[in-house]
């Protein structure tokens, strides 16, 4: 018996080599692992995308678990309304509009609109999109107005800052006293409901408004310093700024407040040096 071990040999696991250089008859050496099939496919196309018997397995091994899937067969040119309902509830469209949930914090930051929203899922619904594709509008919708929100926000911030250092610079030391009797005319003619609807127009921080609501609160309340038209409801140092500027366009007031020896003089440093007080007082 001969006692001359055989070699050993070891199992790799490896691929072997025909099936990746095939060797062919060792006429001419094979061009790609296909040179092995029959002739009948050996040209066959389909086959020409696969450079190795590895990517042939795995293509094949996922067209298996392929069998049996849901099919979705692509919108075609020629489909009607409800051959595109199938295809849209096929690929995941809510059964109805209301079914489309959103966050809050998808919101967060903006004045929520409900009745708006249910049109937005009205139109979603419409256009076939699936709960993913419309939580992917939806968010991106909100951050575009989230930042028309914070544009708007600084106009107006903007507008405010040109439209008071205009005034201030207008009506200098009565600038506090001019703002306060245009809101206050603002009140009496329409209250809050007039003041909203101007903010909404834009009229906020206009110079030529403020203005005009001034002025008129000023003949108002000259009106009803004579018993005629709406009260008009000024703050007692306001009054007394408006006195004391009409005060200094009275010509006579005004000789008998410097000239101490005109008749009144006592009485008109009396006047004025009360309205000061109250004016100064900002009450």
């Amino acid at each position: 018996m001969d006692d001359t071990a055989a070699p050993e040999v070891k199992a790799t696991g490896a691929i072997p080599s025909t099936l990746i250089e095939p060797e062919g008859d060792g006429s001419a050496p094979l061009a790609t692992w296909r040179d092995q099939l029959p002739d009948g496919l050996k040209t066959e196309p389909s086959l020409a995308q696969f450079k190795t018997i590895e990517d042939l397995s795995k293509s094949y091994i996922e067209t298996k678990r392929m069998v049996g899937a849901d099919k979705v067969v692509k919108p075609q040119e020629k489909w009607d309304d409800a051959k595109y309902d199938e295809f849209y509830d096929a690929t995941g469209r809510p059964k109805e509009a209301k079914d489309y949930k959103f966050t809050d914090e998808m919101f967060a930051g903006l004045q929520l609109n409900t009745e708006a929203l249910e049109n937005d899922k009205k139109i979603f619904h419409e256009a076939g999109l699936s709960q993913r594709q419309a939580t992917k509008l939806m968010e991106r919708l909100s951050e575009v107005k989230r930042g028309a929100a914070k544009e708007a926000e600084q106009h107006t911030l903007s507008m405010n800052k040109a439209a008071e250092d205009t005034l201030r610079a207008e009506w200098g030391a009565g600038y506090e006293d001019q703002i306060h009797i245009a809101n206050q005319t603002i009140s009496a003619l329409g209250g809050d409901a007039l003041r909203d609807e101007i903010i909404k127009g834009g009229y906020g921080n206009n110079v030529t408004m403020l203005r005009v609501f001034s002025q008129l609160g000023k003949n108002m309340s000259e009106d009803q310093s004579f018993g005629q038209g709406p009260g008009l409801s000024l703050r007692d140092s306001t009054r007394a700024n408006m006195e004391i500027a009409n005060l200094t366009m009275d010509k006579e007031f005004i000789e008998a407040f410097t000239n101490k020896h005109a008749q009144g003089h006592k009485q008109a440093v009396e006047k004025m040096r009360s309205l000061r007080k109250t004016a100064h007082s900002g009450s």
